[in-house]
């Protein structure tokens, strides 16, 4: 029974995992999805990658345009805002499913 539900729980992981994947690749694809590309760009050559861009991407920071060009997609592009929320969404349930409580919190332009 035990070796059942964990495995059961093995593939819920898994499977959230490869939505959250699955729907941030198909953000990437859309109009919007450059702004992720030039983060993912900055982050190369960042110390401290990702993290550190989306940091600077704040009021004022180093990579306030990104922000800027984030916002702009979202408040342009329904279907690029629509498909945003559905990342987020697929990446909480993942982290939920792992044991983690943590939650996603819809980056809205402000």
């Amino acid at each position: 029974m035990a070796e059942t539900a964990t495995a059961n729980q093995a593939q819920a992981v898994q499977q959230a995992g490869e939505r959250a994947q699955s729907a941030l690749e198909a953000l990437g694809t859309m109009p919007g999805g450059a702004t992720l590309a030039r983060v993912r760009e900055a982050a190369q050559s960042e110390p401290g990658g990702v993290q550190a861009v989306v940091e600077g991407m704040k009021p004022g920071g180093r990579f306030a345009d990104l922000r800027t060009a984030f916002n702009a997609a979202l408040a342009q592009d329904c279907g690029f805002a629509s498909a945003y929320d559905g990342v987020m969404r697929d990446v909480t349930a993942y982290h939920y499913s792992c044991g983690l409580r943590f939650r996603c919190e819809r980056w809205a332009a402000a």
